[in-house]
Protein backbone atom coordinates (compact mmCIF):
# COMPACT_ATOMS: atom_id res chain seq x y z
CA UNK A 1 0.00 0.00 0.00
CA UNK A 2 1.10 3.69 -1.07
CA UNK A 3 1.98 6.32 1.80
CA UNK A 4 -0.06 9.14 1.90
CA UNK A 5 0.25 12.45 3.41
CA UNK A 6 -2.56 14.69 5.65
CA UNK A 7 -2.56 18.35 5.74
CA UNK A 8 -4.79 20.29 8.56
CA UNK A 9 -5.61 24.15 8.39
CA UNK A 10 -6.48 25.49 11.23
CA UNK A 11 -8.44 28.74 11.01
CA UNK A 12 -10.69 30.71 13.38
CA UNK A 13 -14.06 29.75 11.57
CA UNK A 14 -12.52 26.42 10.01
CA UNK A 15 -10.55 23.80 10.09
CA UNK A 16 -9.77 21.85 6.75
CA UNK A 17 -7.63 19.30 5.79
CA UNK A 18 -6.19 17.08 2.82
CA UNK A 19 -5.02 13.92 1.99
CA UNK A 20 -2.81 13.22 -0.86
CA UNK A 21 -0.80 10.29 -2.35
CA UNK A 22 2.89 9.95 -2.71
CA UNK A 23 2.12 11.58 -6.48
CA UNK A 24 0.56 14.73 -4.95
CA UNK A 25 -3.55 12.90 -5.83
CA UNK A 26 -5.97 13.88 -3.98
CA UNK A 27 -7.63 10.88 -1.92
CA UNK A 28 -9.38 12.81 0.70
CA UNK A 29 -10.45 16.35 1.27
CA UNK A 30 -12.77 17.84 4.14
CA UNK A 31 -13.68 21.17 6.10
CA UNK A 32 -15.40 21.13 9.83
CA UNK A 33 -16.70 24.80 11.06
CA UNK A 34 -14.49 25.25 14.19
CA UNK A 35 -14.82 27.79 17.19
CA UNK A 36 -11.68 29.04 19.44
CA UNK A 37 -13.30 27.22 22.55
CA UNK A 38 -12.21 23.58 21.84
CA UNK A 39 -10.11 24.07 18.86
CA UNK A 40 -7.73 21.36 19.99
CA UNK A 41 -9.94 18.35 20.68
CA UNK A 42 -11.42 19.40 17.17
CA UNK A 43 -7.93 19.33 15.66
CA UNK A 44 -7.02 16.05 17.79
CA UNK A 45 -10.69 14.45 16.38
CA UNK A 46 -9.95 15.62 12.85
CA UNK A 47 -6.37 14.41 12.51
CA UNK A 48 -7.99 10.65 14.44
CA UNK A 49 -10.87 10.47 11.92
CA UNK A 50 -8.20 11.06 8.82
CA UNK A 51 -5.74 8.11 9.84
CA UNK A 52 -9.10 6.16 10.14
CA UNK A 53 -10.22 7.03 6.73
CA UNK A 54 -7.32 6.53 5.58
CA UNK A 55 -4.90 4.31 7.09
CA UNK A 56 -1.72 4.22 5.22
CA UNK A 57 -1.65 8.44 6.07
CA UNK A 58 2.48 8.03 7.44
CA UNK A 59 2.91 11.62 8.26
CA UNK A 60 0.24 14.71 9.27
CA UNK A 61 1.73 18.30 8.90
CA UNK A 62 -0.68 21.19 10.80
CA UNK A 63 -0.46 25.42 10.54
CA UNK A 64 -1.96 27.56 12.40
CA UNK A 65 -2.05 31.44 12.60
CA UNK A 66 -0.28 33.22 15.53
CA UNK A 67 3.53 33.09 17.05
CA UNK A 68 4.47 29.19 16.05
CA UNK A 69 7.69 27.38 16.34
CA UNK A 70 7.66 25.14 14.26
CA UNK A 71 11.10 23.08 15.33
CA UNK A 72 9.37 22.60 19.14
CA UNK A 73 6.20 22.39 17.13
CA UNK A 74 4.53 24.59 19.56
CA UNK A 75 1.94 27.47 19.46
CA UNK A 76 2.76 29.68 21.94
CA UNK A 77 0.22 32.47 21.03
CA UNK A 78 -3.03 32.98 18.60
CA UNK A 79 -5.29 35.57 19.63
CA UNK A 80 -8.13 33.94 16.97
CA UNK A 81 -7.94 30.84 18.23
CA UNK A 82 -7.38 31.54 21.69
CA UNK A 83 -4.21 29.12 22.06
CA UNK A 84 -1.43 29.97 24.65
CA UNK A 85 2.19 27.87 24.25
CA UNK A 86 -0.32 24.84 23.13
CA UNK A 87 2.19 21.86 21.70
CA UNK A 88 -0.21 21.32 19.16
CA UNK A 89 2.10 19.01 17.01
CA UNK A 90 2.55 16.50 19.86
CA UNK A 91 -1.48 16.76 20.91
CA UNK A 92 -2.18 15.69 16.84
CA UNK A 93 0.79 12.97 17.28
CA UNK A 94 -0.71 11.38 20.14
CA UNK A 95 -4.22 12.15 18.73
CA UNK A 96 -3.71 10.23 15.14
CA UNK A 97 -0.14 7.58 16.02
CA UNK A 98 1.17 9.15 13.37
CA UNK A 99 3.82 11.53 12.97
CA UNK A 100 3.12 15.19 12.85
CA UNK A 101 4.83 18.50 11.85
CA UNK A 102 3.70 22.75 12.48
CA UNK A 103 4.21 25.59 11.37
CA UNK A 104 2.31 28.90 10.94
CA UNK A 105 -0.51 29.11 8.07
CA UNK A 106 1.16 31.82 6.44
CA UNK A 107 4.50 30.37 5.99
CA UNK A 108 3.07 26.96 4.99
CA UNK A 109 0.52 28.67 2.33
CA UNK A 110 3.93 30.81 1.49
CA UNK A 111 5.61 27.61 0.39
CA UNK A 112 3.15 25.75 -1.45
CA UNK A 113 2.46 29.14 -3.80
CA UNK A 114 6.17 29.81 -4.00
CA UNK A 115 6.78 26.00 -4.72
CA UNK A 116 3.51 24.97 -6.96
CA UNK A 117 1.53 28.15 -7.51
CA UNK A 118 1.82 31.77 -8.78
CA UNK A 119 4.77 32.74 -6.84
CA UNK A 120 6.89 30.04 -8.68
CA UNK A 121 7.45 32.91 -11.25
CA UNK A 122 9.62 35.54 -8.69
CA UNK A 123 13.33 34.90 -7.34
CA UNK A 124 11.17 36.61 -3.79
CA UNK A 125 7.72 37.32 -3.33
CA UNK A 126 5.12 37.59 -0.27
CA UNK A 127 2.46 35.28 0.07
CA UNK A 128 -0.56 37.04 1.55
CA UNK A 129 -3.11 35.14 2.86
CA UNK A 130 -6.60 36.61 3.60
CA UNK A 131 -8.98 34.35 5.12
CA UNK A 132 -10.43 34.55 8.82
CA UNK A 133 -7.28 36.92 9.03
CA UNK A 134 -4.32 37.81 7.42
CA UNK A 135 -0.78 37.01 7.42
CA UNK A 136 2.29 37.25 5.01
CA UNK A 137 4.98 34.93 3.71
CA UNK A 138 8.24 36.14 2.80
CA UNK A 139 9.34 33.66 -0.16
CA UNK A 140 12.32 32.58 -1.99
CA UNK A 141 13.31 29.23 -3.29
CA UNK A 142 12.83 26.70 -1.06
CA UNK A 143 12.53 28.50 2.15
CA UNK A 144 10.13 30.73 3.85
CA UNK A 145 11.47 33.21 6.30
CA UNK A 146 10.20 32.53 9.87
CA UNK A 147 11.83 35.84 11.70
CA UNK A 148 14.25 35.90 14.66
CA UNK A 149 10.75 35.25 17.22
CA UNK A 150 8.89 33.60 14.82
CA UNK A 151 6.75 36.29 14.31
CA UNK A 152 7.51 37.15 10.86
CA UNK A 153 4.63 38.03 8.43
CA UNK A 154 2.34 38.89 11.44
CA UNK A 155 1.01 41.99 8.96
CA UNK A 156 -2.79 41.49 10.27
CA UNK A 157 -1.84 43.66 13.08
CA UNK A 158 -0.19 46.39 11.78
CA UNK A 159 -1.93 49.83 12.67
CA UNK A 160 -3.10 50.93 9.78
CA UNK A 161 -5.06 53.30 11.31
CA UNK A 162 -4.11 54.05 14.71
CA UNK A 163 -6.78 54.58 17.62
CA UNK A 164 -8.83 52.80 15.02
CA UNK A 165 -11.63 49.75 15.80
CA UNK A 166 -10.62 47.14 18.26
CA UNK A 167 -8.90 44.16 17.69
CA UNK A 168 -8.88 40.96 18.65
CA UNK A 169 -5.23 40.69 19.86
CA UNK A 170 -5.80 44.01 21.81
CA UNK A 171 -4.66 46.23 19.73
CA UNK A 172 -6.64 49.12 17.59
CA UNK A 173 -6.87 49.58 13.72
CA UNK A 174 -4.77 46.77 13.00
CA UNK A 175 -4.98 45.66 9.38
CA UNK A 176 -7.13 42.29 9.74
CA UNK A 177 -9.98 44.72 11.44
CA UNK A 178 -10.31 46.28 8.24
CA UNK A 179 -9.35 43.84 5.73
CA UNK A 180 -10.03 40.34 6.96
CA UNK A 181 -12.69 38.31 4.74
CA UNK A 182 -14.49 38.28 8.62
CA UNK A 183 -14.35 41.59 9.32
CA UNK A 184 -14.87 42.92 5.88
CA UNK A 185 -18.42 40.83 6.53
CA UNK A 186 -18.93 41.59 10.13
CA UNK A 187 -18.29 45.49 9.47
CA UNK A 188 -21.07 45.42 6.73
CA UNK A 189 -23.39 43.96 8.88
CA UNK A 190 -22.90 46.20 11.43
CA UNK A 191 -24.29 48.80 9.11
CA UNK A 192 -26.76 47.33 6.97
CA UNK A 193 -28.20 44.10 9.06
CA UNK A 194 -27.57 41.66 6.25
CA UNK A 195 -25.69 38.70 6.48
CA UNK A 196 -22.05 38.76 8.23
CA UNK A 197 -20.44 37.84 4.74
CA UNK A 198 -17.39 39.30 2.79
CA UNK A 199 -19.04 37.46 -0.58
CA UNK A 200 -22.26 39.47 0.59
CA UNK A 201 -19.83 42.57 0.22
CA UNK A 202 -18.48 41.23 -2.81
CA UNK A 203 -21.83 40.84 -4.59
CA UNK A 204 -23.39 44.26 -3.57
CA UNK A 205 -20.60 46.03 -4.80
CA UNK A 206 -21.61 48.69 -6.87
CA UNK A 207 -25.05 48.38 -5.72
CA UNK A 208 -25.10 49.22 -2.57
CA UNK A 209 -22.78 52.20 -1.60
CA UNK A 210 -22.42 50.79 2.25
CA UNK A 211 -21.23 47.83 0.37
CA UNK A 212 -18.63 49.86 -1.68
CA UNK A 213 -17.59 52.16 1.08
CA UNK A 214 -16.76 48.63 3.32
CA UNK A 215 -14.82 47.28 0.17
CA UNK A 216 -12.65 50.55 0.12
CA UNK A 217 -11.88 51.05 3.17
CA UNK A 218 -10.17 47.05 3.17
CA UNK A 219 -8.45 47.99 -0.26
CA UNK A 220 -6.71 50.99 1.18
CA UNK A 221 -6.25 49.50 4.36
CA UNK A 222 -4.22 46.59 2.77
CA UNK A 223 -2.47 48.53 0.07
CA UNK A 224 -1.28 50.75 2.55
CA UNK A 225 0.76 47.68 4.08
CA UNK A 226 1.85 46.37 0.74
CA UNK A 227 3.47 49.87 0.45
CA UNK A 228 5.31 49.43 3.42
CA UNK A 229 6.52 46.29 2.65
CA UNK A 230 7.67 47.02 -0.92
CA UNK A 231 10.05 50.08 0.96
CA UNK A 232 11.41 47.66 3.36
CA UNK A 233 11.62 44.46 1.43
CA UNK A 234 11.45 45.16 -2.51
CA UNK A 235 9.63 41.75 -2.95
CA UNK A 236 9.52 40.65 -6.91
CA UNK A 237 5.63 40.40 -6.28
CA UNK A 238 2.69 40.17 -3.97
CA UNK A 239 0.25 37.07 -4.14
CA UNK A 240 -2.89 37.52 -2.50
CA UNK A 241 -3.95 33.76 -1.22
CA UNK A 242 -6.61 32.73 0.97
CA UNK A 243 -10.43 32.83 0.42
CA UNK A 244 -10.67 36.03 -0.36
CA UNK A 245 -8.85 36.01 -3.59
CA UNK A 246 -11.41 34.29 -4.95
CA UNK A 247 -12.64 37.72 -5.67
CA UNK A 248 -9.88 38.37 -8.25
CA UNK A 249 -9.52 41.89 -9.94
CA UNK A 250 -12.83 43.19 -7.53
CA UNK A 251 -9.82 43.00 -4.79
CA UNK A 252 -7.06 43.50 -7.00
CA UNK A 253 -7.83 46.37 -9.53
CA UNK A 254 -8.09 48.85 -6.63
CA UNK A 255 -5.39 47.60 -4.34
CA UNK A 256 -3.39 47.67 -7.12
CA UNK A 257 -4.24 51.59 -7.84
CA UNK A 258 -4.07 52.52 -4.64
CA UNK A 259 -0.58 50.90 -3.87
CA UNK A 260 0.78 52.86 -6.91
CA UNK A 261 -0.66 56.17 -5.50
CA UNK A 262 1.04 55.55 -2.21
CA UNK A 263 4.46 54.78 -4.36
CA UNK A 264 5.42 58.01 -5.69
CA UNK A 265 8.32 57.82 -7.12
CA UNK A 266 9.10 54.16 -7.99
CA UNK A 267 7.19 51.39 -9.54
CA UNK A 268 4.91 48.77 -7.60
CA UNK A 269 5.53 45.77 -7.25
CA UNK A 270 2.85 43.25 -9.26
CA UNK A 271 0.04 42.43 -7.48
CA UNK A 272 -1.75 38.33 -8.65
CA UNK A 273 -4.06 35.98 -7.53
CA UNK A 274 -2.83 33.02 -6.21
CA UNK A 275 -3.17 29.90 -7.92
CA UNK A 276 -3.87 27.86 -5.13
CA UNK A 277 -6.44 30.17 -3.91
CA UNK A 278 -8.46 28.64 -0.87
CA UNK A 279 -6.46 25.65 -1.27
CA UNK A 280 -3.20 27.01 -0.61
CA UNK A 281 -3.29 26.38 3.41
CA UNK A 282 -4.29 22.46 3.15
CA UNK A 283 -1.55 22.27 0.25
CA UNK A 284 1.31 23.82 2.53
CA UNK A 285 0.21 21.83 5.37
CA UNK A 286 0.35 18.47 2.96
CA UNK A 287 3.67 19.24 2.39
CA UNK A 288 4.49 19.57 5.95
CA UNK A 289 3.19 15.85 6.53
CA UNK A 290 5.28 14.95 3.75
CA UNK A 291 8.35 16.44 5.46
CA UNK A 292 6.92 14.86 9.05
CA UNK A 293 7.09 10.81 7.30
CA UNK A 294 10.45 11.80 6.08
CA UNK A 295 9.78 11.62 2.33
CA UNK A 296 10.19 14.33 -0.57
CA UNK A 297 7.44 13.24 -2.16
CA UNK A 298 6.14 16.80 -2.55
CA UNK A 299 9.39 17.85 -5.17
CA UNK A 300 7.29 15.67 -7.62
CA UNK A 301 3.70 16.41 -6.88
CA UNK A 302 2.03 18.50 -9.99
CA UNK A 303 -0.05 20.64 -7.84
Amino acid sequence: MNAAYAGIDVGGTSVKSLVVDEEGKILDEDSRESHPDGIVELVQEVAAQLVERTPQISGIGVITPGIVDAEAGVVHYASNLKLSNVALAAEVAQASARPARLDHDGRGAGFAESFYGAAKEWASSVVVPIGTGISAALCFPDRVWEGETFQAGEIGHIPVYPGGEACSCGQRGCLEVYASARNIGLRYATRTGKPPSAREVERCLGKDPLADEVWAEATEALALVLAQLTFTLDPGAFVIAGGLSGAGDKLLTPVRKALSRHLAWREPPPVVASRLGAMVGRWGAAVLGCKAAGSLSYEAWHV
